[in-house]
């Protein structure tokens, strides 16, 4: 029994502790370097991360250990699971500490108490101890106080509750905290990469990417995005200019349940999801055709940026054993539709072939034009053609719960941060008295939680307007 009573505690000392925050705080912050340095797999694609492993010991070795998705692993959410119980502890502490000071700011003190204080005065009262206090009543009630009377003695607040904006603001980084573990453990981001007119589903399948935390469970949803038109250069119905947009289709059962546009600065919000405008670029269509003219295979290719205006891609040719290497030149010219949508002109590819190591074939091709590769078993002679291009644009999906309460708690920290800093609790006692001549007297002091200096002043100012007050007769 003893043990238990011991235990019982210890666990609250623990989790209490300063040092605790500061052990925990520390390893946030190497986790968090961890994240920056080795490179994470919401980051990069799988292919990419593949490469990348294969080409480093080191990177393969952080990725079976986890570090390669450090901010969804079970370590770092332990971590933050103990800096939350931790903050609980710290966040009751300073609640019972508050309402602890906000008692002792309310109880009536003697002379004794009030001369010890940092601003205390000494009025002498000419008048009966009935008027007088009538006067400096008024007074302090005039400038915004809060006046209790006892007897002889009064007690007068300001601000008050300014006490509790400390351990609100702590409250706030409970509920910040809380969000970021309940989103993150529950939480999924994924990537599509969409050509123009393509449909993709919301199913783990069709990401080329996918992040999901350790109890999303593959909690999918059954609608689609269709990309109905990528604009590179985009202005909106007002003129103004949003740069890269995507114009996006959600379908469900079938049925276009929602249009919209996503940008740098608009984002599309559907049921429990959020898509973000990522990367982009063009892809080129090219088919495999037999003698006939008949489409062997054939499909759009994603060409990347190489940063010079040129687009680049890699893909194996169908059952052919070749592999093709292209450089896309989309805009020796475009047009400008009346839509506003930038159509690429006269679009060229430089192909390569290669058959193993070897280079077999290298050219040119414009629009249209197709290369012959020969005859091959089964497919007789065949061709290979560029025939279309489009834009493919990346599409980030993101579920996360945790996101509203985030930004609850960011606001709920600003209003608790006005409550610290423009609302400093601020106390004053009194009592009257007969000093040694048998003159009556009031004895009166005050503090302030914070910004003592400007209280010293005001405190200088509230004494001299009650002498004022006595002196006048009146308020």
């Amino acid at each position: 029994m003893e043990l238990i009573d011991t235990w019982i505690k210890k666990v609250p000392r623990f989790f209490r502790s300063r040092k605790l925050t500061i052990y925990l705080i520390s390893m946030v912050v190497v986790f968090s370097f961890i994240g920056t340095i080795i490179p994470q797999q919401h980051i990069f694609t799988h292919t990419h991360m593949e490469e990348m492993k294969n080409q480093s010991v080191f990177l393969d070795y952080m990725d079976t250990i986890g570090f390669t998705a450090i901010y969804t692993s079970w370590l770092f959410f332990g971590v933050m699971l103990l800096l939350y119980l931790n903050t609980i502890f710290c966040t009751y502490d300073m609640f019972r500490n508050s309402i602890r000071k906000l008692k002792h700011g309310s109880k009536f003190r003697k002379k004794d108490g009030i001369s010890g204080l940092a601003n205390n005065a000494l009025v002498v009262l000419d008048r009966t101890s009935g008027q007088p206090r009538n006067e400096i009543l008024s007074t302090l009630e005039k400038r915004r106080y809060r006046v209790e009377q006892k007897d002889h003695s009064f007690v007068a607040t300001k601000n008050r509750f300014g006490v509790f904006g400390t351990p609100l603001f702590h409250l706030c980084i409970l509920l910040v905290l809380g969000a970021i573990l309940y989103g993150g453990v529950g939480r999924m981001e994924g990537r599509l990469q969409l050509v123009e007119g393509q449909t993709l589903y919301e199913q783990h399948q069709d990401y080329f990417y996918v992040a999901e935390g350790p109890l999303f469970d593959e909690k999918h949803r059954d609608f689609g995005f269709i990309l109905e038109r990528f604009h590179p250069r985009y202005e909106d119905e007002e003129g103004v200019y949003r740069g890269a947009t995507s114009e996006i289709l959600i379908i469900e059962n079938d049925k276009v349940v929602k249009k919209d546009v996503v940008h740098s600065n608009h984002l599309i919000d559907y049921k429990d999801v959020t898509l973000f405008q990522n990367e982009y670029g063009f892809a080129p269509l090219f088919l495999l055709k037999n003698e006939s003219g008949a489409v062997i295979s054939g499909s759009y290719v994603y060409a990347e940026d190489d940063g010079g205006g040129r687009y680049l891609t890699v893909f194996p040719v169908a059952d052919t054993g070749l592999t093709a290497q292209i450089t896309l030149y989309p805009n020796t010219s475009r047009k400008i539709l009346e839509s506003g949508y930038d159509m690429p002109l006269n679009p060229q590819v430089y192909l390569e072939l290669f058959e193993g190591d070897e280079q077999v074939f290298n050219g040119v091709l414009r629009l249209n034009q197709l290369v012959k590769l020969g005859n091959y078993p089964g497919m007789g002679e065949i061709t290979l053609g560029f025939y279309d291009l489009k834009y493919w644009s990346i599409i980030s999906v993101v579920s996360d719960h945790g996101i509203p309460f985030i930004f609850g708690g960011i606001y709920l920290a600003i209003f608790s941060m006005i409550v610290m800093f423009f609302f400093s609790p601020k106390h004053l006692w009194a009592v009257f008295e007969e000093d040694r001549d048998g003159r009556p007297v009031l004895y009166i002091g005050g503090k302030s939680d914070r910004y003592r200096s400007s209280f010293e002043f005001e405190f200088k100012n509230l004494v001299e307007g009650i002498q004022e007050a006595l002196e006048n007769g009146s308020t």
